[in-house]
C-alpha cells in the first residue's frame, strides 16, 4: 500500500526534516524523477506481476468502434477454434472478462459455446454472482483460449454469463482491463498480465479514444509515444481498487468542486458513457442545461440524471467549458462538443451527477469523455497512470 506521495523541495529556509537509512529499511522507496515524486510503500507492497525478464517490443492492437451515446466496443475471439463476439465492452472498472453462454437467455446475443470449444477448462466452483464495475451477473469461472487479431493466444479465466441483469447488458460481453487486486488475479484474468508472462509485452494498455470509429484503439504493450506530449503520470490511487486518479478539482463556468480529501479517487471508467460532477459544479452546470430546455430524468443505473433536449448539439456551442485539474497532471478542459452528443432521441449530455454517498470511494467517475481527452496508458506493473497529448 502506499503512504504517501510527496514532491520534495524547501526554498524558504523552513524547518527540515532529514530522513535517512533507518527509513529506507522500513520502507520501499520510489523516485519518479520524470514528475518529480517520490512514492513510499510499505513492505508488503507486492507488483502484481513477477518480472520475467527484458520486454519485447510488441504490440496487441485492437481495433475499436463508437457508438452515438459514446460507448465504445471491440471484438473478442474465444475458445478453440475461435468464436466470435461482437460489440465487446472493453472496461477498466473491472478485472472480470464477461462472457455469455449459449444458456443464457436473457443475454443480448448468447454467441459462445464451451462444448465447441476443444480449449475449455470447466470450474469446479458453484455459480455466483458477479457484480463488478456497471456489470451485473450470474456465472461459472472457467477459462479458455482468447486470442487477438494477430492470432497471439493466451488463456484467461472469465465469466461465462448464465444470467445477465437486463438493465446493465446494452454490450455483448466485457474485456476487462480493470486493475487486479493481486498477482493470482491478474494473471489468471488480465489481458495485459496474461501477454506479458506469455510473450514478454508491456503489462500496459494504451487506449486512443476519439469519437470516430477509423481513428479509435486500445493497445496491449509498449504504445509509442514518441510524437505526443507527456500529460502527467500517477500511481493509481492506493486506497481504491479501481484504476483512478486524485482530481483536485471540477470548474463549469466559475464555479468549482474542490476535492478536500487527498484519498477520494475519481475512478477511470472506459465503459461508462459519462463524467459525474460533484455537487457545486453539477449545480452550475444543471442551472445551465436547465436555461437551455434539457430536461433530466433521474435513472437507477448507469447514471443518476439523464439529460436530453429535441434540440441539436449545435445549439448550444456556446456552453462554458469543464475544467478538470489533477495531481501531477495537466488539467484537462472538456468543450461542449465534447460533453454533448447528438442521438436519435436529440441532444444528451455526457456530463451527470455524481452520488453523494460514494464520495469516499468515488469521488467522481472519468469515463469516454474524458478518455477522449487524451491518450492514457496503464501500466500494471507501476500501477501507473499516464496522460499524452497529441
Amino acid at each position: 500500500m502506499c503512504y504517501l506521495s510527496v514532491v520534495s523541495g524547501n526554498a524558504s529556509g523552513e524547518k527540515e526534516c532529514w530522513l535517512g537509512q533507518p527509513f529506507f529499511r522500513q520502507y520501499l522507496v520510489m523516485f519518479d524523477y520524470e514528475l518529480p515524486a517520490v512514492s513510499v510503500y510499505s513492505k508488503g507492497y507486492v507488483s502484481p506481476i513477477d518480472p520475467v525478464g527484458p520486454v519485447t517490443s510488441d504490440v496487441m492492437t485492437y481495433a475499436a468502434t463508437v457508438d452515438n451515446n459514446g460507448y465504445y466496443y471491440t471484438d473478442m475471439y474465444v475458445g478453440t477454434p475461435a468464436q466470435k463476439g461482437t460489440n465487446i465492452a472493453i472496461s477498466t472498472g473491472s478485472v472480470e472478462n464477461f462472457v455469455p453462454a449459449q444458456s443464457c437467455i436473457s443475454c443480448p446475443d448468447d454467441w459462445y459455446s464451451s462444448s465447441a470449444s476443444s480449449t475449455y477448462v470447466a470450474s469446479t466452483a458453484a455459480t455466483t454472482l458477479v457484480s463488478s464495475g456497471i456489470f451485473g451477473a450470474a456465472c461459472e469461472s472457467p477459462s479458455d483460449v482468447f486470442t487477438n487479431p494477430t492470432s497471439q493466444s493466451v488463456t484467461l479465466q472469465f465469466c461465462e454469463v448464465t444470467f445477465a441483469e437486463n438493465n446493465l447488458w446494452s454490450y455483448n460481453g466485457a474485456l476487462g482491463l480493470g486493475l487486479p487486486s493481486d498477482k493470482t488475479e491478474c494473471q489468471a484474468k488480465s489481458l495485459p498480465c496474461a501477454a506479458y508472462v506469455a510473450y514478454q509485452i508491456e503489462p500496459a494498455v494504451t487506449f486512443v479514444f476519439t469519437s470516430a470509429a477509423d481513428t479509435t484503439s486500445f493497445s496491449i504493450g509498449t504504445y509509442d509515444v514518441s510524437k505526443m506530449t507527456l500529460m502527467g503520470k500517477s500511481i493509481t490511487m492506493p486506497n481504491s481498487p479501481y484504476w483512478s486518479l486524485n482530481v483536485t478539482s471540477m470548474t463549469y463556468d466559475t464555479t468549482s468542486s474542490t476535492n478536500s480529501n487527498p484519498y477520494y479517487p475519481s475512478v477511470l471508467d472506459s465503459a461508462f458513457p459519462f463524467i459525474t460532477l460533484p455537487a457545486e459544479a453539477w449545480a452550475a452546470y444543471n442551472k445551465a442545461l436547465v436555461a437551455n430546455d434539457f430536461i433530466c430524468i433521474k435513472t437507477a443505473y448507469q447514471e443518476v440524471q439523464k439529460c436530453l433536449s429535441k434540440d441539436s448539439c449545435t445549439s448550444f456551442s456556446k456552453m462554458d467549458d469543464l475544467v478538470i485539474e489533477m495531481n501531477g497532471i495537466t488539467p484537462v478542459t472538456l468543450t461542449p462538443s465534447d460533453y454533448l452528443t447528438e442521438t436519435d432521441d436529440g441532444c444528451l449530455s455526457l456530463l451527470t451527477e455524481a452520488d453523494p454517498l460514494l464520495v469516499e470511494s468515488e469521488w467522481s467517475r472519468l469515463g469516454t469523455p474524458f478518455f477522449r481527452q487524451a491518450a492514457i496508458t496503464l501500466n500494471y506493473y507501476e500501477r501507473t497512470i499516464a496522460l499524452y497529448s497529441s
